[in-house]
């Protein structure tokens, strides 16, 4: 055999994400996570049916900021390992546990985008010159107000956002996980094969008769998801 595809707990840790830099540990993970939730609930509890000045909207724009700071850093924790190794089942887990709790939570501030939208395009004018740094998101609210949903309609959406988008999930599981792509011969000589050894060397090899046994071994086995990804595929293009 010449190269093997090694699992993260195989690889040395100086060559691996570094997650401490953005949770020191597991249990601050989950203690970050609980907090989260319960700054979403004091959110509400603050601002929903509430806005009604541009210096409280400026506040509750601050607010809002930091939680989605933090939204994004519960996500980068808990997609990072998987990303690295799909076959990692407890990672995976808690991947999917998180972005369930930031679907729900996400659905719960919708009402924040809407609300927004009811500000006169002065007074967004006036969060814009008194916080320049919000310019961006004043330009894109007043666009919003074109296209604006109900909230019911909104809420939906955000719940729903883990199934809407389920067909990346799909599409991972039938490329990287389930495949056994085994290995091949040429010359005597064994290679095995696996999604990323294919795309980051095989493809590329010096040796002729390595890429094309590579790329014939490496198409049976996709053949036998095609009807999978197929699917997917055109269950996507549906639905938009």
């Amino acid at each position: 055999m010449t190269q093997q595809l090694l699992k993260r707990s195989e690889v040395d840790k100086d060559l691996t994400w570094d997650l401490s830099r953005i949770f020191k540990t597991d249990e601050e993970f989950e203690e970050s996570l609980k907090e989260f939730v319960k700054e979403v609930d004091k959110f509400l509890e603050m601002y929903k049916k509430k806005l009604k000045t541009s210096d409280l909207l400026i506040k509750a724009l601050k607010d809002y900021e930091d939680i989605l700071a933090k939204a994004s850093y519960l996500s980068q924790y808990a997609m990072l390992p998987v990303n690295v190794d799909i076959t990692d089942t407890k990672a995976s887990a808690r991947l999917n546990k998180v972005s369930s709790i930031i679907s729900q939570e996400s659905a719960k501030l919708s009402f924040f985008n809407l609300e927004v939208l009811e500000f006169s395009d002065k007074d967004l004018d006036e969060v814009a010159k008194k916080m320049p740094e919000f310019k961006v998101w004043v330009r894109k609210t007043k666009n919003n107000k074109k296209a604006a949903l109900s909230l019911e309609v909104e809420e939906a959406f955000e719940l729903l956002s883990p199934t809407l988008n389920s067909f990346r999930e799909i599409f991972e599981q039938a490329r990287s996980n389930d495949p056994d792509f085994g290995s091949f011969e040429v010359d005597g000589k064994e290679y095995p094969l696996s999604f990323v050894l294919y795309e980051e060397t095989y493809m590329y090899h010096k040796d002729p008769k390595v890429r094309r046994v590579a790329y014939d071994k490496f198409n049976q086995v996709l053949d036998g998801y095609k009807n999978t990804v197929a699917t997917t595929y055109y269950n996507q293009v549906s639905k938009e």
